[in-house]
């Protein structure tokens, strides 16, 4: 259900679907994937435990460390914590792109859904820097 979960996430972001509709096409999206999209999964909450084990070892339950080195395991716990955040938040998109492109779906079609509007870089848009005087 967590990988369910993960991928229906992005579909709410990147597509117009949400709430059940998102959690039935990441069901369809996940059936050819459920194994690789596990592993991965599972790797991610082996890592978050990891650091949430560390902190509360070292800093909420640690009676052998000082102050000071509570304090440097707290921080460095805290960038791990962000790090992991933002790794993750790319490996679910990733895993929605893989299973979307598993089933032979349009990728491209997510970008005309979104409202950024989207600027294609080509030839025809080259930006020309010159000098000017001044």
């Amino acid at each position: 259900m967590i990988v369910v979960w993960n991928i229906a996430t992005v579909v709410t972001v990147l597509e117009k679907d949400y709430g059940r509709k998102a959690l039935a096409k990441s069901m369809r999206l996940i059936v050819g994937k459920v194994w690789v999209s596990c592993a991965v999964f599972a790797l991610l909450e082996i890592a978050f435990t990891g650091i949430i084990f560390t902190f509360s070892y070292l800093v909420v339950y640690g009676n052998k460390m000082s102050l000071v080195g509570k304090i440097f395991v707290g921080i460095g716990c805290y960038l791990l914590m962000t790090i992991w955040i933002h790794f993750s938040l790319v490996v679910h998109t990733v895993v929605y792109f893989v299973c979307k492109s598993y089933h032979n779906e349009d990728i491209s079609a997510v970008t005309t859904q979104s409202e950024v509007p989207v600027i294609q870089l080509g030839r025809q848009n080259d930006v020309q820097l010159e000098r000017v005087p001044v």
